[in-house]
């Protein structure tokens, strides 16, 4: 219900008197004044009878007695009470919500996670499935909450009898696992997001009340992930299938829009909404948790849509803020030569290989660093060479830079990663023609060729007419038509062949010139090279690049450790993209090109973060929630758009953002930004005189 107000005004020097809001009372929803609400919490009737929403208020009650209990219950775990930013989510977790948890690695997810899954688990007896991208990173779960149970036990918690079972593919008791999983024997189940994959029939067969997920994106790359998630939370296939026929509607509402059919835009409006009423009756009631502790929104397609429309919330990326890196660059033809200098000096750490790296390349490398008498170790499929590198058996660890892999996200030994070693810049390689596809991004190639001289005037002037008429969503269904133009509406085919001859010629053209010239450069942003007799596109990869180097900068006693990062790299282009990439995520990052005689200052600023006796201020504690409520939803959006890719959540009928806004050094905000779509207050126009009630001839 909307809150109408009106003033009582006396003219007397232009003196405000007192407002006073309809339907404001919050014990019998009539008019209360400014004053009464300040001072007595309702209308001064209910105050006076002594009237009271007793059910609301015991709601509230018995809420808040049991986040204080789970306030207790984790003190009581890890000796300490939980930071600001937890309480508000352990509030969340409470209220049975779904939701992606918006910080970084470091502030307390996975600890907060671990210990809710405890409390649910002890005093509701539910079945908790914890999932990891990596075997590794469930371990490294397990053996955590094994430690947390020992010291609850210590503490006099009868918890001893909850059965966590970690499934390991290399333990020899493997199969005895699978039928304890099958028998449901376990209250929480921790496994890695592949053993879903290949074991859904005997997971399934349990009924789960709550799911952590590590990482959503690496749980998604398997788009059947998706169904087996929402099926474990109780969702039906006619309740799954009812969304993927709301999503479809949704996508189909676009392209009648796109194609100018008003009537039917008009009907397609109408059955959004009647199956958005029919999916919510459905699934009101539903009480099954999914809580992710990261979540990008990398993954495309339609069933992280069906996701959305039934869980009510997707993830997005993050501001990074008190990152503590050291950025450098070389030639990647220097990388042989400085390699050892650097592992000498700083110690241990991680070599990421990039793709489109020669295999022999790197195991020159591994050659080289072996003849300096540094121990190396190459990180293919498993756990082993991780777990002899944290051990101190290995100097280094080598592996891939991508975004899911295991030296990327499933390394957490701050006292061991001191410095990351890039062989090529982190980056996403794609074959150019289909590149071309992307309709923004032929706009831009057709600007290059412009600027050289090229006409293809008309061809930019028919694409400017088309970005405009189209929405984002439009522009992606172009695009999915260009690869598949039979899949096109008939109305639209004509269009949909001109973009591909424009993009076709704009091919030939391009090719041409990196024949040519070898490297064509693209708005800043990309390069166009050949490789292996392909023409393709090259673009840094931002993300993988701050997980990845963000290894050699953890959290340690409530500090961020020092470390160093290097990226050789042949194209000292894509180091400048790089960098105007990551500054929408880190502000003040520079890569500082890579001298010899830095490695003595830069080791000791290593060693003295990871000292015992280091002592910094807990940033923990400089972390605070934040509401921000604007009157415009587009408003809302672009406020949140300004720190990185936010996360959006449905509450209501809105839709709210969560980003994180870094105030100043010691200052950050986790943020909910909302639109009220109005004025939460207006003048009413029923009453007195354009809302001044009149009393007598006052």
């Amino acid at each position: 219900m909307s809150i109408v107000t009106y003033s009582i005004s006396y003219v007397m020097w232009w003196k405000l008197v007192e407002l006073l809001y309809r339907h404001s009372c919050p014990v019998c929803g009539g008019i209360a004044s400014s004053r009464e609400l300040i001072e007595l919490n309702s209308c001064s009737r209910c105050a006076f009878e002594g009237r009271r929403n007793r059910v609301e208020e015991i709601a509230v009650e018995l809420w808040m007695r049991e986040v204080n209990d789970l306030v207790k219950f984790f003190t009581d775990t890890i000796d300490h009470e939980p930071w600001s930013l937890q309480i508000h989510w352990i509030k969340r977790l409470l209220s049975g919500e779904s939701f992606a948890m918006i910080a970084p690695t470091g502030i307390g997810k996975s600890t907060l996670l671990a210990i809710y899954a405890l409390y649910r688990a002890h005093f509701y007896k539910w079945k908790i499935y914890i999932l990891t991208p990596t075997r590794e990173i469930a371990k490294q779960f397990y053996n955590r909450m094994r430690e947390y149970l020992e010291k609850l036990v210590e503490k006099g918690y009868p918890i001893s009898d909850i059965r966590i079972v970690f499934y390991d593919s290399s333990s020899r008791h493997s199969k005895n696992l699978k039928e304890d999983i099958r028998n449901g024997n376990f209250d929480i189940l921790i496994t890695s997001a592949s053993f879903l994959s290949r074991n859904y029939d005997i997971v399934s067969i349990n009924k789960i009340d709550l799911i952590v997920a590590d990482d959503l994106d690496a749980l998604m790359k398997n788009s059947k992930n998706i169904d087996r998630i929402l099926r474990l939370l109780g969702f039906t296939d006619e309740e799954i299938e009812l969304a993927l026929k709301l999503v479809k509607l949704k996508q189909n509402l676009t392209i009648a829009k796109l194609s100018n059919t008003p009537e039917k835009v008009e009907n397609l409006r109408l059955e959004v909404l009647e199956l958005e009423a029919q999916l919510r009756n459905r699934i009101a009631m539903r009480k099954s948790q999914l809580v992710v502790a990261s979540a990008t929104g990398r993954v495309k397609g339609l069933k992280p849509l069906i996701m959305k429309e039934l869980l009510g919330f997707e993830g997005g990326a993050l501001f990074e803020y008190w990152r503590n890196v050291e950025d450098y660059y070389a030639p990647l033809d220097k990388a042989l030569h400085i390699l050892p200098k650097v592992v000498k000096k700083l110690g241990s750490g991680i070599i990421f290989i990039s793709q489109g790296i020669d295999k022999e390349f790197v195991e020159r490398i591994r050659e080289v660093l072996e003849h300096n008498g540094i121990k190396v170790a190459i990180a293919k499929s498993g756990t082993k060479a991780v777990d002899r590198f944290r051990r101190g058996e290995v100097d280094v660890v080598i592996g891939t830079s991508s975004y899911y892999g295991i030296l990327v996200r499933g390394l957490d030994e701050p006292l061991r990663v001191r410095f990351t070693v890039f062989i090529g810049t982190p980056r996403i390689v794609r074959d150019l023609k289909l590149s071309l596809y992307n309709i923004r991004f032929l706009y831009v190639v057709l600007r290059e060729l412009k600027n050289r001289g090229i006409d293809v005037i008309d061809s930019i002037k028919y694409l400017v007419e088309v970005i405009q008429r189209s929405t984002h969503a439009m522009l992606i269904a172009y695009s999915k038509w260009m690869k598949d133009p039979d899949s096109a509406p008939n109305e639209l085919k004509d269009r949909i062949n001109n973009l591909i001859a424009i993009a076709e010629d704009a091919y030939k053209k391009l090719r041409d010139i990196v024949r040519r010239e070898k490297m064509v450069i693209i708005g800043g942003t990309a390069i166009i090279v050949e490789k292996q007799n392909r023409t393709v596109v090259i673009r840094p990869d931002p993300y993988t690049y701050i997980q990845a180097s963000g290894r050699s900068s953890r959290l340690l006693n409530g500090t961020k450790t020092f470390g160093v990062s290097i990226v050789f790299e042949e194209y000292h282009e894509l180091i400048k993209m790089l960098e105007l990439r990551l500054k929408r995520f880190v502000t003040d990052i520079e890569f500082k090109k890579f001298v010899d005689h830095y490695l003595d200052f830069l080791a000791k600023r290593v060693e003295v973060t990871r000292r015992s006796s280091a002592i910094g201020k807990d940033i923990r504690n400089s972390i605070k929630t934040a509401l921000i409520v604007v009157e415009s939803p587009t408003k809302a959006k672009t406020i949140a758009n300004m720190f990185g890719k936010p996360a959006r959540r449905v509450v209501g009928e809105s839709l709210v953002y969560e980003t994180v806004i870094p105030v100043d050094e010691d200052n950050v905000y986790v943020a909910t930004i909302a639109a009220s779509l109005g004025h939460i207050t207006d003048l009413v126009t029923d009453e007195g005189i354009y809302g001044v009630k009149i009393v007598g001839n006052k």
